[in-house]
């Protein structure tokens, strides 16, 4: 019965619609955001087929090669070796894109055979120098210029073939783990001289601006003894002056405030429980107070003297 049923269908009408469907399926292509596909027709660059509803020749052309301009990112392994010979591990991440220009595109991947290879090769290339010039002490502190290197070497290359070098990062070293042992007690060391030399310039510092606190002070203290002296000698001269014009005479007036600074003296360090040294002479003689003259008997003393002269 079922045989009946497909031998009384018309095939033949169907066949030519089917073959369409599939003709026409073939001839669609349906391309992503951010990617090109280059097309061929007969083995030879036909067109670039853009995002969107593209439409190619069934079977006498065909998508060859698909081209993506989003970022990208490649590692790249390197295995490097000191200026001293000691050999490191480190991983660059190239940061690239191909180029939103169709014809960059295109050279990016028919001019190079495989771009993304490539990069790794010239990536080592530029990265083996700079690990030859560094110290095993310096791998942490340089790996940034072994990044730069690489960049520089791969954009100067790449820019002429339609790819973009955006960056290239770096991870961080990777030491034999008896090598990391010692480069961390090395650096441990470094960082513990460099903290004895911060406290060492604090210390020096501190010390510098007492000392120039101590002078300042020191330098006050001179400053107002000189002018305690210069008071007192002013104090003093006009001591001996006012004895002098009361008849005294100038070595006695000495003595006297000579005798008066060496009981100040000796009344000082008695409050203050010091010592004074003070200088003394067998010819020295004793200081002697000298009263002041009495006016009043000196004037009626002259008015006796008057009354008794004959008239």
């Amino acid at each position: 019965m079922l045989e009946q049923f497909f031998e009384a269908l018309p095939f033949w009408p169907i066949l030519p619609l089917v073959a369409a469907a599939f003709l026409i399926a073939k001839a669609i292509v349906i391309v992503e955001p951010k990617q090109y596909h280059f097309v061929l027709f007969l083995g030879k660059y036909w067109k670039t087929a853009t995002p969107g509803f593209n439409l190619i020749i069934p079977y006498l052309s065909w998508v060859d090669k698909k081209a993506s301009t989003a970022l990208h990112e490649t590692p790249v392994e390197l295995s490097l070796k000191t200026s001293n010979h000691v050999t490191f591990g480190l991983i660059l991440k190239v940061q690239h894109q191909v180029a939103s220009d169709v014809r960059l595109a295109y050279k990016a991947l028919y001019d190079l055979e495989n771009y993304q290879a490539q990069l790794k090769s010239f990536a080592t290339d530029a990265a083996i120098p700079v690990a030859n010039g560094i110290e095993l002490e310096d791998v942490y502190n340089k790996k940034e210029q072994i990044a730069d290197k690489a960049k520089e070497r791969l954009r100067h290359f790449f820019h002429d073939f339609g790819v973009e070098i955006v960056d290239v990062l770096s991870d961080e070293p990777r030491l034999p783990k008896s090598v990391e042992v010692q480069a961390n007690k090395v650096m441990e060391m470094q960082r513990e001289k460099q903290a004895a030399t911060y406290e060492a310039e604090a210390i020096r510092e501190r010390e510098v601006g007492k000392a120039k606190a101590d002078g300042e002070s020191v330098k006050i203290r001179m400053e107002k003894m000189g002018e305690a002296r210069r008071v007192y000698a002013e104090s003093a001269a006009e001591a001996i002056k006012a004895l002098t014009s009361a008849g005294t005479s100038a070595d006695e007036a000495l003595r006297f405030m000579t005798a008066i600074a060496d009981n100040d003296a000796l009344v000082t360090a008695a409050r203050h429980g010091s010592t004074v040294v003070m200088a003394t002479s067998q010819t020295q003689q004793a200081p002697v107070a000298l009263p002041l003259p009495d006016k009043s008997a000196a004037v009626a003393k002259q008015r006796s003297l008057r009354e008794s002269e004959p008239v």
